[in-house]
């Protein structure tokens, strides 16, 4: 998993413990809009690979026929090259496309962090929250911290487990 699609999948779980209507309604945009996304990103590997293959066709007329250097253009190289135009037509348009689909999913993640920072804002503190850091070393250290005595921290080594 890259650093993207484990972000997109922490704020989306974030999200998914909503019960709000907007939180629902920003739920459903972003899975419309990375389905979207992804059937673009299907769409640009297929006209992908049918563009190889056109270029294969054509590697393999003008190898095999004997009449592909002559003045007459066979039937199977006007197909191949006709093949191969569309096909970078299409993925110069799908790129373009799959580039706008995944501009407004970001955008609409960020929605979501903004209304999720502003929901956080307004709901009343607990005060018993308790933070935990972890520090790889060559045995791990936790670090826990709570609000009621911040300046006792304790600290616990545990031994690597194999």
């Amino acid at each position: 998993m890259t650093e993207r699609q484990k972000e997109r999948a922490f704020v989306k779980d974030l999200l998914r413990r909503e019960e709000s209507s907007l939180g629902q309604d920003l739920q459903a945009q972003v899975l419309k809009s990375e389905q979207n996304e992804k059937c673009v990103r299907c769409a640009l590997m297929i006209v992908f690979v049918l563009g190889l293959l056109s270029l294969a066709g054509l590697g393999y007329s003008a190898v095999l026929l004997p009449t592909f250097f002559e003045n007459s253009t066979p039937f199977l190289v006007r197909l191949f090259t006709a093949l191969a135009l569309a096909c970078g037509l299409c993925l110069l348009l799908y790129v373009g496309l799959w580039l706008s689909y995944r501009a407004n999913t970001n955008h609409l993640l960020n929605e979501v962090r903004r209304f999720l920072l502003a929901t956080k804002e307004s709901r009343p503190h607990t005060g018993h929250t308790t933070f935990i850091s972890v520090q790889k070393l060559d045995s791990q250290v936790i670090r826990l911290q709570t609000p009621e005595s911040s300046t006792g921290d304790q600290k616990v080594q545990i031994s690597k487990v194999s």
